[in-house]
């Protein structure tokens, strides 16, 4: 499902990640822990295809994803790729139905199909009494499953999650790992978790510490 081989990254003097290699099978919960420093972002971030590596080879679903060239890629990103961040990044003007709508007319999908597709996202998340609200009219574990159903919308092979109960409370913090554990068993979705919580980290169904830009 996912292959990385040799990544290196450096920034300037500074290298951060010094050669990462590992596996990740279909379906997979697998927490990414370590120190602040340790290159856990770097990495969620190169395997997302937001940061490109100085050196190494990273391959989803059979496709060697450096060797796309813009906009192949950003069409990769978007059709295979969901992301969750510690802070939502919901569009303020926007209502919670139209932010998780949004990567499916960027990617340019049936609209009918997608508006189908967010209604049983919703409905999945608990989340169709909030169809209308804007993001500050939601709580913040409601504005995360909101960012978790637009994360969701175009069912990508992927869903990484960086640091996404960082901003949340003890319940809610439960509450959202609980989700993506139910993604996993129903729908053998494929989640990737970066995270500094131990006790959630556990909970996955394997670890890959990092510490000083190496697995350990």
């Amino acid at each position: 499902m996912i292959h990385t081989k040799d990544i290196y990254k450096s920034y300037g003097q500074v290298s951060v990640l010094k050669g990462i290699n590992f596996d990740i099978t279909k379906g997979e919960l697998v927490s990414i822990v370590g120190e602040s420093g340790a290159g856990k972002t770097t990495l969620l971030q190169i395997l997302g295809t937001l940061l490109e590596p100085d050196s190494g080879d990273i391959i989803i679903n059979g496709t060697s994803i450096f060797n796309l060239k813009n906009k192949a890629l950003a069409k990769f990103r978007n059709q295979e790729l969901g992301f969750v961040f510690q802070f939502h990044q919901l569009l303020p003007e926007f209502t919670a139905f139209e932010n998780v709508i949004l990567p499916g007319m960027i990617g340019k999908r049936n609209m009918k199909d997608v508006k189908h597709r967010a209604n049983e996202l919703f409905e999945f998340l608990g989340m169709t009494h909030r169809i209308s609200h804007k993001p500050n009219e939601l709580s913040g574990g409601e504005q995360q499953r909101i960012a978790v159903a637009r994360a969701l919308i175009n069912q990508p092979s992927v869903l990484f999650a960086d640091e996404p109960t960082g901003n949340l409370d003890t319940n809610n913090t439960k509450d959202l790992f609980d989700l993506l554990v139910n993604l996993k068993n129903e729908f053998n979705q494929t989640v990737v978790l970066v995270t500094h919580n131990e006790q959630l980290a556990h909970q996955s169904e394997r670890i890959i510490r990092m510490k000083d830009g190496l697995i350990i």
